[in-house]
This record gives C-alpha cells, sequence and structure tokens, in this order.
C-alpha cells in the first residue's frame, strides 16, 4: 500500500511498486476530486465492489436489478489487436451477484434516467457506462482516462485494478468474511483471496485498529478529566 515512506520515495525519485494500492483517506480525496466526472460512478463501484476492468465495461442495463439493488456479471470485455471481444468472465466463479448499497442504487438509478433523457429509452442490452459523447467506455480508453485523472490531482500512481486491490482490502479491514470477498470478487478459492491480499489485509487491519484505538483513548482521556474535575 501506498504508505507515507513509498509515497516519499515516489516523490523524490519516480520509484512505485508495480502493485500499489491507496489507503481509505487517499482513495476518499479521489472519489470526491472526481464526484462530478462521468466517470464517477463506474469508478465508485469498482472501488467498493471489486469488479475487473473488462467486467465494468461490460456491464449491460440487463445486469442491474435497481428494485433488487443488485447486479450481475455475466461477461468481459476485452480489447484483442484493437478490437473489442465480449466473453464470459475470467473463471466460472467470475459469474456472480453483487449487492448493492443504497447510494448505489440511487447513482445507477440516476444513471439510467439520463440514458433515457438522452437516447429516448434505456436498451436493455445497451452499456451502462458511456462516455461524454455517449459512445460506449472502451477497456483501453479506460485506462488512458483514469491515468489522467489520476495524474491530474497529484496522487500516488495506481491502476483502476488497483481500485480492485483496494476494495479487497476494505472490506478485509472492515471485517467482512473471507468466503464473502471471495465470492464477490470471482475467484475460484479463498485460499486465492487470502494469498492475494494477505499484505493488504495486513496492512488496513492496522490501520483500522490505530484509528479505533485513538478514538477510544480520546473518549477515555476525557472521561478521565471529567472524573479527575469532579473529584477536586
Amino acid at each position: 500500500m501506498w504508505d507515507a515512506e513509498r509515497i516519499e520515495a515516489w516523490q523524490e525519485n519516480g520509484v512505485r511498486p508495480r502493485v500499489a494500492v491507496w489507503d481509505l483517506p487517499e482513495l476518499a480525496r479521489f472519489l470526491r476530486a472526481v464526484r462530478g466526472d462521468a466517470l464517477f460512478p463506474l469508478c465508485w463501484l469498482v472501488a467498493l465492489r471489486g469488479l475487473r476492468r473488462g467486467e465494468i465495461v461490460g456491464l449491460r442495463w440487463e445486469d442491474v436489478d435497481l428494485v433488487a439493488g443488485e447486479l450481475t456479471v455475466r461477461e468481459q470485455v476485452l480489447v484483442i489487436g484493437g478490437e473489442e471481444q465480449a466473453g464470459p468472465p475470467k473463471s466460472v466463479a467470475g459469474v456472480r451477484t453483487l449487492a448493492l448499497d443504497e447510494f448505489s442504487t440511487l447513482m445507477l438509478k440516476d444513471l439510467q434516467d439520463g440514458h433515457r433523457r438522452r437516447f429516448g429509452r434505456v436498451d436493455p442490452k445497451g452499456r451502462v457506462f458511456r462516455r461524454p459523447d455517449g459512445r460506449p467506455v472502451r477497456a483501453d480508453w479506460l485506462t488512458r482516462r483514469f491515468r489522467k485523472l489520476v495524474g491530474d490531482l497529484g496522487l500516488p500512481p495506481v491502476r483502476l485494478h488497483d481500485l480492485r486491490h483496494a476494495a479487497a482490502g476494505l472490506a478485509g479491514a472492515a471485517g467482512v468474511d473471507l468466503k464473502v470477498i471471495q465470492h464477490d470478487l470471482g475467484h475460484s478459492s479463498a485460499v486465492t483471496t487470502a494469498d492475494t491480499y494477505a499484505v493488504v489485509f495486513r496492512q488496513l487491519a492496522k490501520e483500522s485498529v490505530h484509528a479505533t484505538a485513538a478514538l477510544l483513548l480520546s473518549h477515555a482521556r476525557v472521561r478521565m478529566s471529567l472524573e479527575g474535575a469532579s473529584q477536586a
């Protein structure tokens, strides 16, 4: 993960890990900064639910159930030789249904309403995420656009796929069961999930316990100071 030491090294000499994940404050800073960008809903869902790039690009309206508050990953879109090719997810486990929180559901509803106003109807087989000119988002364009957003904000560099890593780490730090994280990420085995994200899980867990301890200590000090005042 991008910690203070790694960020300092990157700022001084450009050195960065091959795979790097933002911590929660950096991720929140990014999402706040792109709140008004057309790609915000896409980035939010990747950071929250951990979809792969090809999966989020390939998402269609028929895959989204706004009443139930969930989406289903059925295919992914890859760019091979400059051409898009749609196919099944990376593995059988990649076909999965993901629950959505209330904010994500409302966000997708607003996006759907925008499509209806702009195009007159919502094509069930139409792509959910589109560029400002109305064309469906392509995986290669998304990579370039995301890189520019990060660069313009001066944040430590990450790839779009690293938002998926962040989603896994944050879920682990929040205490989500490993089997649930495995399902949500589309891994065939919980061992794969644990091995892949062991370091991120540990680092985020440490940050979480420090933050929790600081909160507890701050309240304890207030309580002790009040008790001392009453005794005086």
